[in-house]
């Protein structure tokens, strides 16, 4: 049996301590050093802070009608050669905008972005009954940065302004590390970033059970390895989708999110209400497109469709 008060060592400085406990043997959590070892195997990684750099011409509160077509005319110069297929969620749905074709060598098909209203919230439950297959794969988030306005009390900085719940971690003998609420989290709440180190499919994985991607349309992904750095959402564990129970599976989502300076990113939300006690689970397929789940009623499935 072991526990502990902090598996982040102080580093998880603006959400507080990661108590854990294991009732199961003496395993410790990675990010801690184990007798004897100098360093940890896994590094906490804190949330960063940019450099300034004001562009607050993308910013729905300094240029209310002008932002959407200030970010898009951005992106496409980012990506001139590339022609992008875009839609823009209006509040009650998806509107694909009217662009004329530039004969570019690539093409991104599905592009769709969302910003936050003006109270710092994302309408997951509505962009999730949208219609749209696989959302997840072609959503991306939009949101202010320290880069991109200079207002510290911007409402559209919705990173900037996270403050993660109060979670530990608790060992399990089928699935190790998992991650417990310690409090009661609203539904379509920001909980994390996923943290780790960042690299393209010309780098090499160190781990692909903590290696999570996002993608921009079709392109190819840029993914996150959280086998060496992370933080607490590394240890969130994979479930199915399952709405029968009184507690549906998963509890979280993972969708993209940026800034108009382009820096993608993966951020989790709470899907629905989570009380304290509850494990948080996320769907890997989301953000793992050759993810194949081991559970029973996955197994059957796919002897079904043998």
């Amino acid at each position: 049996m072991a526990w502990g008060d902090d598996a982040s060592l102080g580093c998880n400085m603006r959400h507080g301590p990661v108590p854990w406990v294991n009732i199961v043997n003496d395993k410790i959590p990675p990010t801690l050093p184990i007798p004897k070892e100098k360093f940890p195997a896994v590094k906490w990684k804190p949330d960063a802070t940019h450099a300034f750099e004001y562009h607050c011409e993308f910013c729905p509160k300094n240029y209310p009608n002008d932002y959407q077509n200030n970010f898009i005319k951005e992106l496409q110069t980012e990506y001139d050669d590339v022609e992008m297929n875009i839609s823009i969620w209006d509040g009650t749905e998806f509107k694909k905008l009217k662009r004329k074709h530039r004969g570019k060598p690539r093409v991104l098909n599905n592009i769709l972005f969302v910003w936050p209203d003006k109270n710092g919230n994302v309408p997951l439950a509505n962009l999730l009954n949208s219609g749209i297959d696989n959302i997840g794969e072609s959503l991306c988030i939009v949101e202010c940065t320290d880069q991109t306005c200079p207002d510290p009390n911007c409402p559209y900085k919705i990173t900037k302004n996270l403050v993660s719940p109060k979670v530990s971690l608790a060992f399990f003998p089928d699935k190790e590390w998992s991650v417990i609420a310690e409090e009661f989290i609203k539904s379509d709440k920001l909980l994390f970033l996923y943290q780790g180190d960042t690299f393209n499919e010309d780098n090499k994985s160190y781990d692909d059970n903590y290696t999570f991607q996002y993608y921009i349309g079709n392109s190819n992904p840029v993914s996150i390895d959280a086998s060496r750095t992370c933080n607490a959402s590394r240890f969130i564990n994979h479930a199915c989708y399952d709405e029968i129970q009184r507690f549906p599976q998963p509890n979280c989502t993972a969708f993209n999110i940026t800034s108009a300076t382009y820096d993608f990113r993966i951020a989790i939300f709470s899907a629905r209400d989570i009380y304290p006690g509850e494990e948080l689970t996320l769907n890997y397929k989301n953000v793992m497109k050759d993810k194949i789940c081991s559970c029973n009623r996955c197994k059957q499935q796919r002897n079904k469709n043998v």
